[in-house]
């Protein structure tokens, strides 16, 4: 019986529900048209403080430099092919690892003096642009003080410290160093008493601080900011600022990279760390022919000095006896004995460089000590048959010896250590700097300034249009009658919404504005 008017029922819901969430979607839309102006103006005002900020926000330059690691070490026949069968860490890998240790970072650190900054003291908000964009006209030219503010720098100051020792409590703490007149300066602490005075390029100490300062060029009274930061955060931060990265797989070469607001800083970092991994790589491949050559530079002063004495007890021992030569006989075992510490000599070195790659029970260094025994052996051999020798040649048989001997080893040494010298001088590493670190300052990498207004604006849209929302949604108005009554006020009619109402509302307006006649009379009901 009822089955006809429940089913129309879903349709009806569904009909009203979906009028229903039109007229939402309109009156979203007609509350942000009500409030465009507002829109408008906080968008315009998040366009102007992303411009503002673009503008005098300061730029940030990135050097970059580039490396070449050839392949080193000698491949074994036959297995070249075998190589490709098996993955291997690629050797940039190992280099850019090696280039980034704290070892070459920390030469790098203090050989710059980079644990040491000093920036002049800037005027807020306007003082970085003023500062960076001053050109000057001449050199040592500063920029006019704007608004009476000599302290501040307004641009062309610099200064070059080149030493800053403070005490272990005061690392990491900011001071204040006062250009003053005559090429003075005056360093305060942070309660503004003074610490040291002096001299530009003399070393100012009090005993617990030291300060010397190498050129200044500032008015007097423009303030820097002097500090002390601690090494090793120094060389941590300096290793994540510098990006290294193999430029494709296996290929060999490094790009090196480092941002920052200096460009002159930029590139001398750069190329200071990369200079000194170079420097490394090649003692690196010359360390084994160094090591050799600081062995015999210690030891040639002793064998020359051997070789002196030996030659002036020779010689006192020919005048006391009135001997002038040795017989044939003697000469024979001489130049045999002479021989045999000669090659003694020339094992005991390739021993000691054969120790320091081997232990003593590797076949090798087995192998030179018994060479060894083997010619002391003979030495004493030939040594026997000299007592059958008079008195007289005995003696000047070991005193000949002990010369020749010295003469022989001091000879051998000394050509090896030139041989080991143009060695180690001509080693060349396994790296070469391809391109040495420059910026481009005309291009800075930061910030991206078109891109810094469009994101402004677009923020300040959505959060003007999030607003206009927010607030129709708390603040809805009265929709249902109930509403009035619960709050105690009567309800005396209430008029339904019309369709025809609003057609002729929009007739009457038109009406007003004359693009078509006035009606007299409209009734709404």
């Amino acid at each position: 019986m009822n089955t006809q008017p429940n089913s129309s029922t879903p349709k009806q819901t569904n009909s009203s529900a979906s009028q229903s969430q039109e007229i939402d979607l309109m009156a979203l839309l007609g509350a942000l048209i009500d409030r465009k102006y507002f829109i408008i103006a906080l968008t315009a005002l998040f366009m102007f403080v992303g411009v503002v900020y673009a503008v005098l926000s300061q730029p940030v330059y990135q050097a970059t430099a580039m490396l070449q690691v050839e392949s080193s070490g000698s491949s074994v026949p036959g297995l070249d092919d075998m190589g490709g069968m098996f993955e291997s860490t690629s050797a940039a890998v190992t280099e850019i690892e090696l280039l980034k240790s704290r070892s070459i970072i920390g030469e790098a650190v203090d050989a710059l003096n980079l644990d040491i900054t000093v920036e002049p003291k800037l005027f807020p908000y306007i003082g970085n642009r003023a500062f960076r964009t001053f050109t000057p006209l001449q050199e040592n030219d500063l920029a006019e003080p704007s608004f009476g503010a000599s302290s501040y720098a307004w641009g062309g100051e610099s200064i070059n410290v080149f030493r800053f020792d403070v005490p272990r409590n005061a690392i990491n703490q900011t001071y204040t160093l006062i250009a003053q007149a005559n090429n003075s300066v005056a360093l305060l602490n942070g309660d503004d008493e003074q610490i040291l005075a002096g001299k530009v390029g003399e070393e100012l100490t009090n005993g617990k601080f030291s300060l010397t300062i190498r050129s200044l060029n500032a008015r007097p009274g423009t303030e820097f900011l002097l500090s002390r930061k601690d090494r090793l955060n120094t060389i941590l931060d300096l290793q994540t600022a510098i990006g290294a990265s193999e430029k494709g797989k296996d290929s060999g070469i490094i790009d090196l990279s480092l941002q920052s607001t200096k460009p002159n800083y930029a590139e001398t970092v750069l190329n200071k760390v990369a200079a000194i991994y170079v420097r490394r790589n090649v003692e690196r491949s010359s360390a084994e022919a160094q090591k050799s050559l600081e062995f015999l530079e210690v030891q040639l002063p002793e064998i020359k000095k051997q070789l002196e004495h030996a030659e002036q007890r020779f010689n006192d021992y020919q005048i006391k006896r009135q001997t002038i030569n040795i017989t044939l006989e003697t000469q024979g075992i001489l130049e045999q004995v002479v021989l045999l510490e000669t090659k003694l000599q020339e094992l005991e070195l390739k021993r000691l460089e054969v120790g320091r790659k081997f232990k003593k029970d590797h076949p090798t260094y087995q192998g030179i000590i018994e060479q060894i025994a083997a010619v002391n052996k003979q030495k004493q051999q030939f040594i026997g048959e000299v007592g059958g020798l008079p008195e007289t040649q005995q003696e000047l048989l070991r005193l000949k010896r002990d010369v020749e001997v010295s003469n022989q080893i001091y000879t051998l040494l000394l050509g090896k250590a030139q041989e080991l010298d143009i060695v180690r001088a001509g080693t060349v590493g396994n790296v070469r700097i391809i391109d040495y670190a420059e910026v481009n300052t005309s291009k800075p990498v930061k910030p991206k300034k078109a891109l810094i207004v469009v994101m402004a604006t677009m923020l300040g849209g959505m959060l003007s249009v999030a607003i206009v929302l927010v607030q129709k949604a708390m603040h809805k108005g009265i929709e249902d009658p109930a509403e009035i009554e619960a709050l105690g006020i009567p309800v005396y009619a209430s008029v339904p919404h019309s369709d025809h109402q609003e057609k002729l509302t929009g007739f009457a307006t038109r009406a007003r504005k004359g693009k078509i006649p006035k009606a007299k009379t409209i009734l709404a009901l």
